[in-house]
């Protein structure tokens, strides 16, 4: 898995770090949790988690609204 730094972030962490599927059409769920900078100075910012296998690679958008 890689993850693309995301501006105003201090950590961004992700679980489970892989994820495994056995046939078509499967889901599953992941967590997302991340710590805010203090001194983040944008309203939002945004990247992505990309989930790498040996013959795939699937890239997953990530948004972050700070209030």
């Amino acid at each position: 898995m890689v993850i693309d730094p995301i501006t105003g972030l201090d950590s961004i962490s992700v679980n489970p770090s892989a994820l495994e599927f056995t046939e078509a059409n499967q889901t599953a769920s992941f967590r997302v949790d991340f710590t805010r900078n203090a001194t983040a100075t944008t309203p939002f910012s945004q990247g992505a988690i990309t989930w790498v296998s040996a013959r795939h690679s699937v890239r997953t958008p990530v948004a972050v609204l700070f209030e």
